[in-house]
């Protein structure tokens, strides 16, 4: 383990100066639903629910409300992103079996963790810094378990994942697949069934509560939006506001797909420069328009796929760079060298190119030394493969911010990569050790009834 040290000791360094040296970001008026500002016209009711009477998931307002600040709430948060990364880097160092790939993957670790790209958004308050460390911390701690078996692991690791849970309503998505895994590996392993019953057991309470509280958060999000519309319908202005209506061929499709009423008062505010405000305030003055929107805000965009699906990919292609890339809102300096930041974000132009070569060279160089089975070959296809539908869907919905709105996804990503880099060296170093040494014993077999999620 000493191997690990001078890498943590450089990681917790790098993130102390970034905390320490952070511009507090205040022109985000979504922190007003996560967390009080003091303010009586942002402070407008409660922020913690658990039965959705409040404007968001409770996930990241439950954090909040333990303190009456800022500072201590990026702390707070910083603190459970450190850890988080820590033990991802932990545990995949303690998984691996071969120097080189120990080393590969939890330096690699590390190093994303304090990217400006990511660690920028543990100093905002809103919940895209909490969604990250949870889902991280989960995976760390499946990993662990699967390895292991050890039932700390697996308390926490279904702890974390209950409370991923209620920090954004995609992350069901990541928590429905964890829950199959878990099912999967009771089924290859009868032996596992006691101990991970329970979990699956919390994991399907955790989403069928998120599932069965999100209308009522919905609803009342009116009460905090600065369009005084629902959740479902504000995300339907923004993408209406910032896609279809400037785009003839999009709406074109709402109007004769989706049965989208004409509103003139829309028409003459179009442009997706013209305030939010002033779109929505239109919206509200067509009655059958609004009519229309409150029946389809939630299925308009998977319905424009089915309509349109020549259109939706293009559209999606355009936006998927940016998506897939990140984007920062906090303000904190940068701790490695611009070649490292590049390396894990190349410009947009080159990102889904190297990422498609990436991926394609590494599960081949995996396959090609017979690593079909190794536990952490399958967690990076189950993360990459999981990570990246849940982005294009996201993108269904998304009408700005798409870079911030996949993030999680975009860090999956990079995480699976990681790990498919350090499994594809691990059993190239194998194969080498086996034809350097002949008349050895046989290195012990990777393989592993269970995929990680």
């Amino acid at each position: 383990m000493w191997l690990l040290l001078p890498g943590l000791v450089l990681f917790i360094t790098g993130r102390v100066i970034q905390v320490m040296d952070y511009s507090p970001l205040k022109c985000c008026f979504d922190s007003s639903t996560y967390a009080y500002r003091g303010d009586p016209l942002l402070d407008r009711g409660e922020l913690v629910s658990f039965v959705g009477d409040s404007p968001r998931l409770w996930g990241a307002p439950a954090l909040y409300a333990l303190f009456d600040s800022d500072p201590p709430r990026v702390l707070a948060q910083w603190t459970i992103a450190t850890v988080a990364w820590i033990a991802l880097a932990w545990v995949l160092f303690s998984t691996l079996r071969t120097a080189p790939a120990r080393l590969i993957a939890a330096y690699a670790v590390l190093l994303l963790g304090v990217q400006v790209r990511v660690a920028s958004w543990d100093v905002v308050i809103i919940t895209e810094s909490l969604s990250v460390s949870l889902g991280i911390l989960t995976l760390a701690m499946f990993i662990r378990w699967a390895d292991r078996r050890t039932r700390t692991s697996l308390v926490v690791m279904t702890v974390a994942a209950g409370w991923w849970t209620f920090t954004r309503p995609e992350i069901r998505v990541f928590v429905v697949v964890l829950g199959v895994c878990l099912a999967w590996m009771m089924w290859r392993d009868r032996s596992r069934v006691r101990a991970a019953l329970p979990a699956v057991l919390v994991l399907i309470l955790a989403v069928g509560w998120c599932s069965a509280i999100m209308p009522t958060v919905s609803r009342t999000f009116a009460g905090w939006s600065v369009t005084s519309l629902s959740l479902d319908e504000e995300t339907l202005m923004f993408r209406l506001h910032r896609r279809i209506f400037p785009e003839p061929a999009y709406k074109q499709v709402y109007e004769s797909s989706l049965g989208m009423p004409s509103c003139p008062a829309m028409d003459a505010i179009a442009d997706a420069n013209r305030p939010m405000s002033l779109f929505a305030k239109a919206y509200r003055s067509c009655p059958e328009f609004k009519a229309w929107g409150e029946a389809n805000a939630a299925s308009s965009s998977y319905r424009f796929a089915l309509s349109a699906p020549r259109l939706y990919l293009a559209a999606t292609a355009d936006r998927l760079p940016e998506s897939v890339n990140s984007t920062t809102y906090g303000r904190i300096p940068s701790v490695v060298p611009h070649q490292v930041e590049q390396a894990f974000f190349p410009d947009n132009g080159r990102v889904l190119p190297l990422m498609a070569a990436g991926f394609a060279l590494l599960f081949g160089t995996a396959l090609a030394f017979g690593g079909r089975r190794h536990r952490l070959l399958l967690a990076s296809a189950v993360v990459l493969a999981t990570s990246a539908a849940s982005l294009v869907a996201g993108l269904m919905y998304a009408g700005s911010e798409f870079g911030r709105l996949g993030l999680q996804e975009a860090l999956g990503i990079r995480i699976a990569a990681i790990i498919l880099l350090a499994v594809a060296v691990e059993l190239a170093v194998l194969r080498w050790s086996r034809r350097a040494t002949p008349d050895t014993a046989q290195v012990q077999d990777t393989a592993g009834p269970a995929p990680a999620a």
